[in-house]
């Protein structure tokens, strides 16, 4: 098994450098090329041609297939504080698979990640638990500060995520009143989205 968690790993990082340099490749192309005029937004949110943005995310990571997923990884709505998330990603938080995250998802060529992280309001063993959710590059260096959460206390993340080309999450479960290791519920990412 270790084995073939180490074939993979190569694999991604190759995918990864590869990605890169098509990133880089882009860039480098569209510097070279004339502005092209960008949608101008009026009062009211619409833009020229009077719709109005459904939000400012580009791609959904439910809309996508997790690079990792050690932590059975779902896309459902879910209802986190009473409000639904309709575009959601949930994982158990297990606290990764040795060097490897949770989950993880290909951003390459995103520059914000943005999610509502928090329990969902039905699950079940996480009345007194704390959720630490770290976020990290597909070098494994943590991204921003980890993510505290409980039942019914959310918290809005928005993270930068420019020269990030895998984006990993994981999470570690404690028990609130005895500081033990708690890790039969789910974590989840309300409507968690790339631009």
């Amino acid at each position: 098994m270790v084995h073939h968690q180490a074939t993979q790993l190569k694999q991604a990082q190759a995918v990864a450098s590869l990605q890169a340099r098509q990133i880089q490749n882009l860039k480098t192309s569209q510097s070279a090329a004339p502005a092209t005029p960008t949608a101008s937004t009026t009062p009211g949110g619409a833009d020229s041609s009077g719709t109005v943005p459904v939000t400012g995310v580009a791609h959904y990571l439910s809309d996508l297939t997790p690079t990792v997923d050690n932590a059975s990884p779902a896309t459902e709505q879910q209802v986190i504080a009473a409000r639904p998330y309709t575009k959601s990603v949930s994982f158990y938080c297990d606290g990764g698979s040795g060097s490897q995250p949770d989950v993880a998802y290909d951003v390459a060529g995103s520059s914000t990640f943005t999610a509502e992280v928090g329990i969902p309001d039905n699950m079940q063993n996480a009345t007194d638990v704390i959720a630490t959710v770290t976020f990290s590059n597909e070098s494994g260096q943590r991204l921003g500060k980890p993510i505290q959460v409980s039942l019914g206390h959310p918290v809005k993340l928005e993270l930068p995520i420019g020269n990030v080309t895998q984006l990993g999450m994981t999470c570690n479960g404690r028990d609130a009143r005895t500081g033990q290791l708690a890790n039969s519920f789910q974590v989840s990412l309300g409507d968690a989205g790339v631009s």
